[in-house]
């Protein structure tokens, strides 16, 4: 079997921010200085590539479509959260959507969508309560 690695996503590449090893796994800290250099070069998520956003559209509508009203959703790992604000703001009215992520840095932009009290930061220590 042929191991992969990614080295870049969204035209950043990983070794331009922070040290790379394909013996190591990325971590907070690593996800933290990623999200860094994206905020530096995209300054909202209507800029990030268009076919990306269209396939995680696709991802979102087919989501919303199982989701029943009233449901509570919890997306662990959310990353940037690109989803789900996109869930948020087609669908918020009828389900109760809770993000959490482990990189403090990759919530800034849902951190302006999303209520405050939607949104558990795993590597801030907080205890989630949903």
């Amino acid at each position: 079997m042929k191991k992969f690695y990614q080295t870049e996503w969204q035209g950043i590449h990983f070794s331009s921010f922070h040290p790379t090893s394909s013996k190591t796994l990325a971590g907070a800290e690593f996800y933290d200085a990623f999200y860094r250099a994206l905020f530096e070069i995209y300054p909202d998520y209507a800029a990030l590539d268009v076919d990306w956003r269209r396939s995680k559209d696709e991802i979102t509508d087919w989501l919303a479509s199982t989701v029943p009203d009233g449901a509570r959703v919890l997306s662990v790992g959310c990353g940037l959260g690109y989803m789900e604000q996109q869930l948020w703001r087609q669908h918020g009215g009828r389900i109760e959507l809770h993000v959490q992520n482990y990189a403090s840095q990759a919530l800034q932009w849902l951190r302006q969508v999303l209520p405050p009290d939607r949104i558990h930061d795993a590597g801030g220590g907080r205890d989630w309560g949903v």
